[in-house]
């Protein structure tokens, strides 16, 4: 796929807003789910998971929050992830994380 296209911008924003929406706030609400699926959203998301299926390479940065309260004491984490994929088997994950930062390599052998 090519990195100058639109579809390929346009899965890119798909693959973060899924997973940054993957990190939900423990203290919202859930919300009733929609009445009716929106046509044009429903396009734009079938066209981007399209694009990634037929992708031979990817690459994503990400950054999540997770926010712990416990009575009056709180604490926030925010990690930042990079990920890089080429089909069929090889990925990297990198965290950048001070204290808890890793590294998570497969070259399709091991």
């Amino acid at each position: 796929m090519n990195p100058n296209s639109i579809r390929f911008w346009r899965a890119m924003v798909a693959v973060s807003i899924l997973v940054l929406s993957a990190g939900a706030r423990a203290e919202e609400e859930p919300s009733a789910p929609p009445e009716a699926i929106d046509a044009k959203a429903d396009g734009i998301l079938r066209e981007a998971t399209d694009a990634l299926a037929r992708a031979k390479t990817m690459t994503f940065n990400c950054r999540s929050k997770i926010v712990t309260r416990v009575r009056e004491m709180s604490q926030e984490v925010t990690e930042s992830y990079s990920v890089a994929l080429k089909r069929p088997k090889r990925f990297a994950v990198t965290s950048r994380a001070v204290l808890t930062g890793f590294t998570i390599l497969s070259d399709g052998q091991h």
